[in-house]
């Protein structure tokens, strides 16, 4: 089989075409310059390009065409030579949309022809075709396909019916098959519309070659058909002669299983005889299943051996007592084993001891959270200077606050900053005001004297008998400036 090809032809006819007079005519709601309809293919025969068009073949793409006959897809134009592509369809290149086709069997034609009708859209290209139609110019239909070819048919190729892809037709003016120009007639029959009609001459020779090439076609038909009639019967034998074939080759691998299949059932016959000897299939299934049991321990060497080692551990495990004993002595050292090694463990207690000396883990927690704390704050360093420097704000703070209740009060600024230190200002300034002018005056009066006392020499007893006794507000001054 060939490769696909684009295929063009042109189909050519003694016949009457017919365009409409109507100015109202449309299709699918677009309004069109008129319709045109008459043969747009031969059936049956060969193209002048020597392509053989088969009745199958036609249907087969009409049928597949329907959808674009029905939608307006199947368009054309004049000659072959234009490409509708994007941009001819913009430029207006599209002269006329086929909107039907089907086969006649009218007998004017003298055998099947190939009728459509397509409408002549109001395009540039559509109005220089209808201006053709109707001025009688002689124009040719032409199919556009693509196809492949299956073979030969004495001159002719033959198409394969089932793969051809039928685009459309357009009008053309180079002849493709030995018939005559179509003539154009108007559905009105006014003298506007027909082309010239050939003479009497030139009418039987066109009927001759039409009788012609009818009789070949038939002939052709007919030898195709015989063809194919040896061709199948031929087809029938091969198949036929393989057929038996394969027959045979079964019936001998029929026979090459059963007498497999026989050798095998006496096999068995004999097995079955040797099994019998040992006992019935219940008493022979138990002692399959105790061996079973036995071959999971191992071989008998294997079970051999362990017996003799396990008499000989069960001497020795006799000597350590019963086998509770040693389980119970065996939890206790999995429990052991599960605290960790015999060294983890001493590790364990040494560190155990060494905590307990500092202190109860609760009491050491709260030591580390604090510590902790502090280590947030910054260094030990960094932690003394913020005291230091706090203190002295504080110690100038109570400073200032002991000169202004010094001046506020009268009282010596030394015993004020001492009650201040003790106290604090506000303790200090309530006791101060709860203390009178004149006990104040006292406490000062003391508090010098006992300056004095301190940098000058010592007296005697009866210079110390003769101090005067502080008064009780001021020994409570006193009290609380220490």
């Amino acid at each position: 089989m060939s490769e696909v090809e684009k295929l063009q032809d042109v189909f050519e006819f003694d016949s009457t075409w017919t365009i409409s007079e109507s100015t109202n005519e449309s299709f699918n709601g677009m309004h069109v310059l008129g319709k045109i309809q008459g043969p747009f293919f031969a059936v049956n025969q060969a193209s002048r390009n020597g392509r053989f068009y088969s009745r199958r073949l036609w249907e087969t793409a009409i049928r597949k065409n329907e959808t674009n006959l029905t939608d307006g897809s199947m368009v054309g134009t004049i000659g072959h030579d234009i490409e509708l592509d994007d941009k001819n369809i913009r430029d207006g290149k599209v002269s006329h949309v086929i909107n039907k086709l089907w086969i006649s069997d009218n007998e004017s034609y003298g055998q099947p022809v190939g009728m459509g009708s397509a409408y002549i859209l109001d395009t540039p290209t559509g109005k220089i075709l209808e201006s053709y139609l109707r001025g009688g110019v002689k124009l040719a239909i032409s199919s556009r396909a693509m196809g492949r070819f299956t073979g030969r048919n004495g001159s002719n190729q033959m198409l394969d019916e089932d793969n051809y892809i039928l685009e459309g037709f357009d009008f053309t003016k180079k002849p493709g098959v030995s018939f005559a120009y179509p003539k154009l007639v108007n559905e009105s029959h006014s003298s506007m519309g027909e082309s010239p009609m050939p003479d009497d001459n030139m009418t039987k020779l066109i009927e001759d070659k039409i009788n012609l090439q009818s009789k070949l076609n038939e002939a052709l038909d007919a030898l195709t058909k015989s063809n194919a009639k040896v061709m199948t019967v031929e087809g029938e034998n091969t198949r036929l002669i393989e057929a038996y074939t394969a027959i045979q080759e079964e019936n001998k691998q029929i026979s090459e299983k059963l007498e497999t299949a026989r050798g095998g059932m006496d096999r068995m016959n004999e097995s079955a005889d040797a099994y019998r000897d040992l006992g019935s299939p219940d008493d022979l299934s138990q002692l399959i299943d105790a061996c079973e049991a036995y071959a999971e321990l191992g071989t008998p060497d294997q079970v051999n051996e362990a017996l003799d080692r396990s008499r000989e551990l069960l001497e020795t495990y006799g000597e350590f007592g019963s086998p509770e004993e040693i389980n119970k002595v065996m939890d206790i050292c999995e429990a052991y084993i599960k605290l960790g090694t015999l060294q983890e463990i001493k590790e364990s207690l040494y560190y155990l001891n060494a905590y307990s000396n500092l202190g109860h883990p609760n009491n050491i927690s709260a030591v580390m959270d604090l510590t902790e704390s502090y280590g947030k704050l910054g260094s030990l360093g960094d932690i003394k200077k913020v005291i230091n420097l706090t203190e002295g704000i504080i110690d100038g703070s109570k400073k200032k606050a002991a000169k202004k209740m010094h001046e506020e009060f009268g009282v010596d600024q030394r015993v004020v900053e001492s009650l201040v230190r003790k106290m604090g200002p506000d303790e200090a300034k309530r006791t101060l005001f709860a203390i009178g002018a004149q006990q104040k005056q006292a406490v000062s009066e003391r508090y010098r004297a006992d300056r004095y006392q301190q940098t000058a020499p010592s007296t005697t007893s009866s210079n110390r008998q003769s101090v005067v006794q502080k008064p009780r507000f001021e020994r409570v001054m006193e009290s609380l400036s220490r």
